[in-house]
């Protein structure tokens, strides 16, 4: 490792202008899909608006609406048409600009989401760069709907990069949050950046 400085970045509306996994069913289905997907799935929003169900519910009920039975080689190249040329017109200049600087450091960089791995990664590998967020369930060729992983979110972001990382090697952590999601990512930094860009 030729660095001990630890970047971490939140995607959802940090490096991004847009929500990465709304995006994403809007590239499978057109926004009128999207739509008309998304209305269905008004009495379930209610519901966590309200606290009635967990995050977790709510983002495994809403994957498994929009993709839950696909099988798992159309969405994996699905994701990666996405990733490849659809999320970079979502990114921040300001957020690819640092995180081109990272990369002159030789930091090691990380992009950690409660959006869904499998949606990211393509992006986050054309960059060179690692992703920690929300794995999905597959089985037998199929994506279930189901979540592989709790949502990574909160707490949960801290618990995944300490279970990813042996964090004696770095000697500098800097996070980049915009949201209640990141709070904890942002308090385990030694330098935090909160709506940077």
């Amino acid at each position: 490792m030729n660095s001990q400085t630890l970047a971490l970045f939140d995607f959802d509306g940090t490096i991004s202008t847009k929500n990465s996994f709304l995006e994403f069913a809007a590239f499978l289905y057109g926004r009128s899909g999207l739509y008309k997907k998304s209305l269905q799935l008004l009495p379930l929003a209610v519901r966590f608006a309200t606290r009635q169900i967990t995050d977790h519910q709510f983002k495994e009920a809403a994957f498994a609406h929009f993709c839950g039975g696909m099988k798992e080689e159309e969405f994996h190249a699905k994701a990666t048409e996405y990733g490849h040329n659809l999320i970079p017109n979502i990114v921040r200049p300001k957020a690819a600009e640092k995180i081109q600087e990272h990369k002159r450091n030789g930091d090691t960089i990380i992009v950690v989401s409660a959006s869904f791995q499998e949606v990211l990664k393509p992006w986050c590998d054309l960059l060179g760069v690692n992703v920690i967020a929300t794995v999905l369930e597959a089985k037998d060729g199929v994506i279930t709907g189901k979540l592989d992983s709790p949502v990574c979110w909160g707490p949960q972001k801290v618990e995944r990069i300490r279970q990813a990382l042996d964090l004696k090697y770095f000697t500098k952590v800097v996070a980049y949050g915009n949201s209640r999601g990141d709070k904890e990512m942002l308090a385990f930094a030694d330098d935090a950046f909160y709506k940077p860009f």
